[in-house]
């Protein structure tokens, strides 16, 4: 899948949007979703 988001970049840096994408990301594979079954 993808994953993507839309930002002022007047209101904070790119690199900061990446690192956030990255850690949603990282949430995503790493949680164990049978438990929300």
């Amino acid at each position: 899948g993808n994953l993507a988001m839309a930002w002022d970049h007047r209101a904070f840096d790119g690199a900061y949007a990446a690192g956030f994408l990255v850690r949603v990301k990282e949430l995503l594979e790493t949680r164990d979703w049978t438990q929300e079954l």
